[in-house]
């Protein structure tokens, strides 16, 4: 089964997996601590998730390459965005005006697909993890493993 994995970029990072029907499979977040034991960890974090097809980062620097570089090695497709690119496709402009507002929103939308994804909800809720769900559903609305938003 295909997989697409979706990265909240930084040091502590979030991700996400879809399946290729559009329902999320997984999802966290990790405190790498540095850059050189992130990048030590990206490729047994991609190989962990079986045959990746898309890999969508959140962010830039030297941490993108690092994963882009382990991608490409591996075929897979990587789309790089940024935080304001996803947010304005999947938020209301009311909803992403102040920080602290984004985020609680985020975690609710977040919760929400966790739901329909039928995965059970965590007590607690990174925002980081949060991010990268939504990044990752943002994710597959572009490459069109799922046609319009739920």
């Amino acid at each position: 089964m295909k997989t697409l994995l979706a990265i909240d970029l930084g040091i502590r990072m979030g991700w996400s997996s879809y399946s290729e029907d559009g329902s999320l499979s997984g999802f966290g977040s990790h405190n790498y601590g540095s850059a050189r034991r992130l990048k030590k960890a990206v490729y047994p974090l991609l190989m962990q998730f079986g045959k990746v097809e898309y890999l969508i980062i959140e962010g830039g620097g030297k941490l993108t390459k690092y994963w882009s570089k382990v991608a490409h090695r591996q075929s897979i497709h990587v789309i790089q965005t940024h935080a304001h690119v996803w947010r304005e496709s999947l938020f209301l402009q009311k909803d992403i005006t102040h920080t602290s507002q984004m985020k609680k929103h985020a975690e609710h939308q977040a919760r929400q697909i966790i739901e329909q994804s039928g995965l059970s909800q965590p007590n607690t809720l990174m925002h980081d993890a949060a991010e990268a769900i939504l990044i990752g559903f943002w994710g597959c609305l572009q490459t069109g493993w799922i046609s319009k938003q739920r």
